[in-house]
């Protein structure tokens, strides 16, 4: 993804941290993992904490940046 110019990065050490380039593109991972999360909130509606939040909360709120 880096290669193809959707990611950018830097070093730091040993770690390397990525960045998504593109603001489209999480607008589209985040429609993706809604998604994915109706679908399992769907088919298993008895959790405890639904599925959706469990994504969601894994997910930066729209704006925010990332190192």
């Amino acid at each position: 993804m880096f290669r193809a110019g959707v990611l950018a990065r830097r070093k730091e050490g040993n770690l390397v941290y990525y960045r998504i380039v593109d603001a489209s593109m999480i607008k589209i991972c985040r429609t993706v993992c809604n998604r994915i999360a109706d679908s399992l909130d769907a088919t298993r509606p008895l959790r405890k904490a639904p599925l959706r939040s469990e994504l969601l909360r894994l997910m930066h709120a729209p704006g925010a940046r990332t190192a």
